[in-house]
C-alpha cells in the first residue's frame, strides 16, 4: 500500500516540481527579508545575468530539464519522510490522504467510500494535512 504512495510521489513530476518551486519561492523571499536591511548583501543592487550572444536570456539557458543526482537524493529523502509521516497517521486520516492523492478522488467520491458526507471528508482531510505538517516539522514544508 505504501509502495504505491511512494511510486505515485516519484511519478508526479509536475506536482513535485510545483512543490519544489513553491519551496524555492519561500526561501528566496526569506533570503530577501533577511538581507534587505543589512549591508552583507544588498538585494537592491542585484543585476540580471543578461542576454547571451544568441539572444536568449541567461536565466532560460541555465535552466536544466534533468534533475541532478543531489536533487534526486533530496526528493527520495522527502518521499521517505512523507511515507513515514503517513504511517504515523490514524487510520481514517491515512485513508482520506490515500484516496485523495493516490487515487485522485474528489471529496464527493471519497465520502461514500468512507461512509461520510463530502464536507465531513473535507474536514477530515484538513485535519490529516495539519497532522502531516506537525509530523514533518517546520524544516520540510517551509
Amino acid at each position: 500500500m505504501f509502495q504505491l504512495f511512494t511510486r505515485r510521489c516519484r511519478q508526479s513530476g509536475p506536482e513535485l516540481r510545483a512543490w519544489l518551486r513553491c519551496l524555492l519561492r519561500h526561501h528566496v523571499a526569506k533570503y530577501g527579508r533577511r538581507y534587505r536591511q543589512t549591508r552583507k548583501r544588498w538585494v537592491g543592487c542585484e543585476q540580471s545575468l543578461g542576454t547571451l550572444p544568441d539572444g536568449r536570456e541567461t536565466e532560460e539557458a541555465l535552466g536544466a530539464d534533468a534533475q541532478t543526482p543531489s536533487a534526486v537524493a533530496v526528493a527520495d529523502e522527502e518521499v521517505e519522510l512523507l511515507h513515514q509521516a503517513l504511517e504515523r497517521l490514524p487510520p481514517d486520516y491515512r485513508r482520506v490522504v490515500q484516496l485523495r492523492y493516490q487515487e485522485g478522488l474528489s471529496f464527493e467520491e471519497i465520502g461514500p467510500r468512507m461512509g461520510r458526507t463530502a464536507n465531513a471528508v473535507r474536514l477530515l482531510w484538513l485535519r490529516a494535512i495539519e497532522r502531516m505538517k506537525q509530523e514533518l516539522g517546520p524544516g520540510v514544508h517551509g
